[in-house]
């Protein structure tokens, strides 16, 4: 007879929301960020490069992330550009995002 594997959603979401989890996201988040701001000032993109950061948090059904953010007011051009303003895809490089 095979083994069947029923998980537990109180189980998970309490797994899901333990320090160790919170821990490594964030982890991973700061290792994000130095490549990120290395890639900001190769871009000469000096004033994005100092208003990156991490940020930790939790969405509202209970699910932790951490994630590197831009705290700059013209952030979405920099990162997408626009008709003036060449894609940079700065955060999206670092976290090896496709797209």
């Amino acid at each position: 007879m095979p083994f069947v594997f029923v998980p537990d959603p109180d189980g998970i979401r309490e797994l899901m929301q333990s320090d160790e989890v919170r821990a490594e996201l964030h982890d991973v988040a700061e290792k994000i960020l130095p490549v990120a701001k290395q890639l900001a000032g190769a871009a000469k993109q000096h004033a994005f490069q100092a208003a990156l950061k991490v940020e930790d948090g939790t969405r509202p059904k209970g699910r932790p992330f951490s994630r590197v953010i831009a705290d700059y007011p013209d952030g979405e051009t920099v990162e997408f550009g626009d008709t003036a303003h060449a894609r940079r895809r700065i955060l999206g490089q670092a976290a090896n995002v496709r797209n």
